[in-house]
């Protein structure tokens, strides 16, 4: 909470300047409530929700690249091998995020196995 009120507070002159959408949202089970604040006062409420997913989906990339492959702890002051460390560690994330799924979720890879007793 503390969180989107820092953040409520830092984009208030940025809405006072110009015209703004509040979206209320029913959240979960027990009734909360999420606010969606956007100066996109055309968006609809869908494709208010398809910029959001794909916002919270770089903002998880950022936290485990950060908290877990080190992503930003390079010390080189070389231009190029900071470049090169944050390239590695995307193609890291990429890499385990594919594992993990292949892993954890059925995939339709299983429709175009070959089965021995069936004719082609």
């Amino acid at each position: 909470m503390q969180e989107a009120e820092a953040l409520l507070q830092r984009d208030d002159s940025r809405i006072q300047r110009g015209a703004h959408k509040d979206v209320l949202h029913p959240e979960g089970r027990k009734g909360k409530w999420r606010v969606f604040i956007t100066t996109g006062t055309r968006l609809s409420f869908i494709k208010l929700m398809e910029i959001y997913q794909i916002r919270w989906t770089v903002e998880v990339f950022f936290k485990e690249a950060k908290q877990l492959l080190g992503l930003g702890r390079c010390q080189s002051n070389d231009f190029d091998a900071q470049i090169a460390d944050t390239t590695i560690t995307m193609i890291q994330y990429i890499l385990l995020t594919l594992k993990f799924r292949f892993n954890h979720y059925e995939t339709k890879g299983a429709l175009f196995c070959h089965n021995p007793g069936r004719a082609h």
